[in-house]
């Protein structure tokens, strides 16, 4: 996060000129491990399919505009996106963790169009829990530079998009079923966008927000024997929306990481988000996220478009 603010200060320290940033993705398999005794090369970590997802759209949700799968390879028999079983025809087998990054950035390219205009303002927490070796459950740490989503809510940059509560549920087992951490990352156009950059916005004051469910599980073993993936570190996320009025509850809408093309044109779909009524203008709106995914909302001033 450290990175983000001061890529987010820019080159004069107004913010006003902000410098782009990024990050290179894990892509390894290296290191003792687990799979040590089942001979799958010498004792490679293996990332799971949350962990994939966590460095890509931690990065999204921080604000940073490119990523890189760059490797280095010295005589390796097989690599990251191969597997060390031969075909009949000699060549080596295509391993899981392909499909998982093909899929990873097909759905941060649907995503695009609108993250190559905003910009990062901050980046809260909703913390989850962990068990010690004691059996005892403590809070997780907070990272030093993300504040407790708790200790913003009241801050404008929160107020501007109508927060009034999140609650998070572990859906599964890992983390011995104890809640995950969730970010929220919050964001305002860009300065200086041209008109034709301002046509992919759904409104002439945009305001987003994104959810990053950030549980991941990691357990070194070869991808056939993984607990880890997406669907097994979901979490049931619940906001709470505290609106000036019934008028907006039908313009939340949410830009889609999932539907999308290979084309331009394709990309940044904008999708429409239905809100449920519990009295007082207030609002809520439950999803869910499998590990390492996040959710994307954009609003308008005072409606949420």
């Amino acid at each position: 996060n450290r990175y983000r603010i001061v890529s987010s200060e820019g080159y004069d320290g107004t913010g006003e000129q902000p410098i782009p940033f990024g990050q290179y993705h894990y892509s390894w398999r290296t290191g003792p491990g687990a799979a040590t005794p089942l001979k799958r090369g010498d004792g490679w970590y293996e990332l799971t399919e949350s962990q994939i997802n966590l460095y890509a759209f931690a990065t999204w949700t921080f604000g940073g505009k490119w990523m890189s799968n760059f490797r280095w390879l010295d005589e390796n028999l097989g690599y990251l996106f191969t597997d060390y079983r031969i075909n009949a025809d000699g060549t080596y087998k295509k391993y899981p963790v392909l499909d998982q990054f093909k899929e990873m950035i097909r759905q941060s390219k649907n995503l695009g169009p609108h993250l190559l205009r905003i910009q990062n303002k901050e980046v809260a927490i909703v913390r989850g829990q962990q068990k010690r070796k004691d059996g005892s459950i403590v809070e997780n740490n907070r990272p030093k530079d993300n504040p407790d989503w708790k200790d913003i809510q009241d801050q404008s940059i929160n107020q501007k998009v109508f927060i009034q509560d999140i609650q998070v549920q572990n859906l599964d087992q890992q983390n011995d079923g104890l809640n995950g951490d969730v970010f929220i990352g919050y964001f305002e156009p860009l300065n200086g966008l041209t008109e034709e950059d301002k046509k992919v916005f759904t409104s002439t004051d945009p305001r987003y927000f994104m959810i990053l469910n950030g549980l991941t599980s990691g357990d070194g073993l070869p991808k056939e024997m993984q607990q880890g993936s997406s669907y097994e570190t979901r979490q049931e996320i619940t906001i709470t929306f505290n609106l000036p009025d019934s008028t907006m509850a039908h313009k939340l809408k949410k830009v889609s990481r999932v539907d999308g093309g290979d084309q331009l044109e394709d990309q940044g779909k904008v999708l429409p988000v239905k809100l449920q009524p519990i009295g007082n203008n207030q609002y809520e709106l439950t999803i869910v996220i499998g590990g390492g995914y996040y959710s994307k909302n954009p609003h308008k001033q005072k409606v949420i478009c």
